[in-house]
């Protein structure tokens, strides 16, 4: 369900689901969680409500409505109505700012970065980083995820540990975060030399759903393969 709400006018639409394909497994907590069909072994993520594309797909990713029309297309048409006055003047004229998904992760996510607005607008043309919020709905045993650096970290070890693909190395040097059901967190983004990291989940289930600015923006430092154990690197 998609509630409008403003001092003008409050109305709810009823939204299609919206799972989206990815190269890491999972998805099926999210199919548990939904009372949906497991269709696929690769779909770990729904985006609800989302006026996101994805950065290569840019229609893949939006929330459509039953009469198969977008939330964007909804927000487009009377966007201070859905953001507010403020947010309206930074946002983009058809998007929210905010993506809220729920996440489902078979197999330990790539160890990667979240950008910052300065470094996302000079890269990727973007206007939003990725500081990021969530809470954990259910975990298996020993869930952790891995957070920021234990110390600092020349970036051109990092560039060498990176093309190596050394995943042992990058947990090793991870401040890990055991977590249970009801643990919420919040990070932010940022490039600064030696401390520039959110890391991974690493054993299912874990559904966490996450809030964070629009774009999911993120540079991987170590790759995900989708033949790997999905409780190891």
């Amino acid at each position: 369900m998609i509630t409008q709400c403003d001092s003008r006018v409050e109305s709810t639409r009823s939204a299609a689901t919206n799972l989206i394909d990815h190269e890491y497994r999972g998805g099926q907590g999210i199919a548990a969680l939904r009372g949906l069909p497991a269709s696929s072994d690769a779909q770990p993520e729904e985006w609800l409500g989302s006026t996101t594309g994805r950065q290569d797909d840019q229609v893949s990713g939006l929330s459509r409505l039953l009469d198969g029309s977008t939330l964007q297309q909804l927000v487009a048409a009377d966007h201070e109505a859905w953001v507010g006055r403020y947010a309206a003047q930074t946002a983009g004229p058809s998007d929210t700012g905010i993506l809220f998904k729920l996440l489902d992760a078979g197999q330990r996510l790539p160890v990667h970065v979240h950008p910052d607005r300065a470094f996302a607008r000079r890269h990727f043309d973007c206007p939003y980083g990725k500081t990021e919020a969530w809470l954990i709905l259910e975990t298996g045993e020993d869930c952790a995820v891995y957070l920021g650096w234990k110390e600092e970290v020349s970036l051109a070890e990092l560039a060498d540990r990176r093309d190596a693909q050394d995943s042992d190395w990058m947990l090793a040097h991870l401040n890990r975060i055991e977590v249970r059901p009801g643990i919420s967190g919040e990070h932010q983004t940022g490039f600064t030399e030696g401390r520039p990291l959110f890391g991974t989940h690493p054993r299912r289930p874990l559904h966490p759903p996450e809030l964070h600015p629009r774009d999911a923006l993120r540079l991987a430092l170590r790759h995900a393969q989708r033949d790997e154990h999905p409780h190891r690197g």
